[in-house]
């Protein structure tokens, strides 16, 4: 097996003509048809307009769980109420945003 990998070349993505560029992660619409691209472009927008609508301290637990990806520890350390605290309005705040945004519900 040594005798074997002494006679080896390795190569680089270089020596095929592959740069970093074409190895960069695809964006998530990748290979979507322009139809799908509208949708998606659709669906982002009415969800922000549906969090927009949530009650203030819902649409907060929102918007630093996932915009500022803070965890609900710290949330509730930031709004003053407990971590399980935090976990309620979130769930209200999905249970709310699953039933505004029933239209886009594929099954």
């Amino acid at each position: 097996m040594l005798a074997d990998s002494n006679t080896s070349k390795i190569f680089g993505f270089a020596d095929y003509g592959i740069s970093t560029d074409s190895l960069a992660e695809k964006s998530p619409d990748y290979g979507l048809s322009p139809y799908d691209k509208v949708q998606a472009s659709i669906f982002k927008k009415q969800l922000a307009i549906e969090i927009a609508g949530l009650p203030e301290k819902e649409r907060l637990v929102m918007v630093m769980y996932y915009d500022e990806e803070i965890n609900f520890k710290e949330v509730g350390a930031v709004l003053g109420v407990s971590e399980s605290r935090i976990s309620q309005l979130h769930s209200q705040a999905l249970y709310r945003l699953k039933a505004r945004m029933q239209a886009w519900r594929i099954d």
